[in-house]
């Protein structure tokens, strides 16, 4: 099993309320999140740990 993929994009850090079903102006905490179109697609592309376990070797550690 082979993955390659090459992303290119704009990255950032969303600010995100931590509680939800607050008004935005009494939300007490925002945390910031990585995120854009290219580090969204490069972890939609992983694969998932099942994935990589029967990729490895038999007897194999992760």
């Amino acid at each position: 099993m082979t993955y390659d993929v090459i992303t290119t994009g704009r990255i950032g850090v969303g600010r995100c309320p931590l509680q939800t079903g607050v008004p935005p102006a009494r939300v007490p905490a925002f945390g910031g999140f990585p995120g854009g179109s290219a580090p969204n697609v490069a972890v939609a592309a992983m694969p998932t740990p099942d994935e990589v376990e029967s990729a490895l070797a038999p007897g194999a550690v992760l």
